[in-house]
């Protein structure tokens, strides 16, 4: 099986990014929606990708799951907001997905106020100016020693 593609402090940077261009403030509370695994590997990602992104977001940054572990998305959004006001449409939902596929779609079918849809084409900026996904991809490959994708 390939690496995980992450946690790196780069996809962090392009979920902030993201978040701002969707309109989120930097006090928004977040829930950071992952696929979710059985295995703890799985679960130590998961959450150190939480921690990465709490590092550059001025408000709660919480973790959902889509399956295996719990809370998942809609509890954690439901938590989330309670604990912030109790209003759940205040409350983001930032995917941490690759791409289109069966979580994806377990994602957009959930009703959640707001999911940001990560793994599309889009340019996205990183440290240093504007980057792609492929020389993202590109730069977190190096640190698994893959080379970067075919275009």
């Amino acid at each position: 099986a390939a690496p995980a593609l992450g946690p790196h402090a780069l996809l962090a940077k392009v979920l902030v990014d993201r978040l701002v261009d969707a309109g989120a403030t930097l006090d928004a509370s977040v829930v950071l929606a992952v696929a979710g695994s059985s295995r703890a590997a799985g679960a130590t990602d998961a959450e150190r990708m939480r921690e990465l992104l709490a590092e550059r977001w001025a408000g709660t940054v919480a973790l959902g799951y889509l399956s295996a572990r719990q809370p998942s998305v809609a509890d954690a959004v439901r938590v989330v907001a309670a604990e912030h006001g109790g209003d759940p449409s205040e409350v983001v939902v930032a995917s941490y997905l690759i791409g289109p596929g069966f979580f994806h779609d377990r994602l957009g079918g959930l009703g959640v106020p707001q999911a940001l849809v990560g793994g599309e084409d889009r340019a996205t900026r990183a440290e240093g100016g504007e980057h792609g996904r492929d020389a993202a991809l590109a730069c977190l490959g190096q640190q698994w020693g893959v080379g970067a994708p075919a275009g």
